[in-house]
């Protein structure tokens, strides 16, 4: 370490007789050891006992980065708010406060077998700038643990904790909010990425409230994803705000979607019954027929779990249960079922089925004030990623992607 943990040239001359100093000229090894290997919990600890031994604040703090120059990257912490799978893992961490600095992370990813089949076969992404990057080439539906490390010019540091995650059931979805396909400007405010949706209440519901005294009608708005899919099996997945009074969030099929945006559907206050129902024709239908449109009520926090969701109410009163932040969304096409998922655990919400005799859209309802987004693409996330993956013997892995098929029926619609 030589110079490094040198007390002044005043001190070793006797030019000064503090104690402090001569105890630090007595266990010089006891200071080499005690920057080597802190006992202390933090820097500001390290600063207080340093000067208590008669270091001002300046020299300690060299001595402290001096010792950190030969140390290796503390083990990193990821995160797992920002951490998620979609359509690819996006995988983000930080290296602990007191830790040494990091030049490149190595990320490393396999699948969790239970129980494992053989050794276990760790794949690598390499010399990872930043603290956050993409891992891609994963098989659906699967469980996969990941972990990350430091490295500097003292070397590799140690692994960080072992984090697992799901990967979607199904090949990934992207689409666009249809902002020119009938929806209500007065009360729904599309983004201009097209990638959220917001309700309002608008004008024309308060200036109708001042006539309502006993009853009312609150519309339902919809508004629908930019394709239609007439094939094959999709995930997507959404986050609605918490603070929304009622969302719905599903599928439908395109030709039913379309008369409902020509009829205005209305939702009758329980204190207004004009008719009971038995004209509607519902009579008529039959039993065994899956209905033309599905979805997941989601309201002020909490979702409506329906008969047969295999979810377990946490309130069996209210059949509810608590909103996750991510609502996930899969529909199998041929089979003609749509399920839903919590998206961070992708632990199963609710299935049904729906009419699939026809292109089917992805569709979203408001009942007052509310919002959701679409989950953003990991591919198309801003943070930089890692262009080569390999094992430890050296060998890549590919994976080609699903193709999807889309509806003639709507011009606009974009092929996903």
């Amino acid at each position: 370490m030589g110079s490094m943990f040198s007390v002044p040239q005043q001190v070793e001359k006797g030019f000064t007789l503090m104690p402090q100093w001569r105890r630090l000229l007595v266990r010089r090894n006891f200071l080499r050891d005690f920057l080597c290997f802190p006992f202390c919990d933090s820097k500001e600890c390290m600063l207080a006992d340093l000067a208590q031994e008669g270091y001002s604040i300046r020299n300690t703090e060299k001595l402290i980065e001096a010792g950190h120059a030969g140390s290796v990257p503390d083990a990193p912490v990821i995160d797992t708010q920002r951490t998620y799978a979609y359509d690819q893992i996006y995988l983000c961490w930080r290296l602990p406060e007191d830790s040494a600095e990091a030049w490149h992370y190595e990320v490393e990813f396999r699948q969790a077998e239970h129980p494992p089949k053989g050794p276990r076969r760790w794949h690598r992404i390499e010399e990872v700038r930043g603290t956050g990057t993409a891992v891609g080439h994963l098989e659906l539906d699967r469980v996969y643990a990941l972990r990350v490390r430091g490295y500097n010019k003292a070397g590799y540091g140690e692994y960080s904790e072992e984090i697992y995650l799901r990967s979607p059931p199904a090949p990934v979805l992207h689409f666009l909010l249809d902002n020119k396909w009938g929806y209500s400007q007065d009360r729904l405010i599309v983004s201009k990425d097209q990638q959220a949706v917001r309700s309002v209440a608008g004008l024309p519901m308060l200036f109708a409230a001042e006539q309502i005294m006993t009853s009312c009608h609150l519309c339902i708005d919809l508004v629908v994803g930019d394709v239609a899919l007439t094939q094959g099996k999709h995930y997507w997945a959404c986050s609605v705000d918490p603070t929304s009074y009622l969302v719905k969030v599903g599928v439908g099929l395109e030709s039913n979607l379309l008369e409902w945006f020509q009829v205005p559907q209305d939702v009758v206050s329980p204190r207004y019954d004009p008719d009971s129902g038995h004209d509607s024709g519902a009579e008529d239908a039959t039993v065994d027929a899956s209905p033309p449109y599905a979805f997941l009520t989601i309201g002020m926090g909490k979702v409506l779990l329906p008969q047969g969701s295999p979810l377990p109410s946490r309130d069996p009163s209210a059949g509810t249960a608590p909103l996750p932040s991510r609502l996930g969304v899969c529909l199998d096409y041929e089979r003609g079922r749509v399920a839903f998922y919590d998206a961070v655990s992708f632990r199963s919400l609710w299935e049904c089925g729906v009419d699939c005799s026809g292109p089917v859209c992805p569709a979203f309802c408001f009942v007052g004030g509310g919002g959701l987004y679409l989950q953003e693409l990991v591919a198309s996330r801003p943070e930089p990623k890692a262009s080569g993956c390999s094992t430890h013997k050296g060998e890549e892995i590919k994976m080609e992607a699903s193709p999807t098929t889309t509806s003639p029926l709507l011009p606009p619609k974009t092929p996903c």
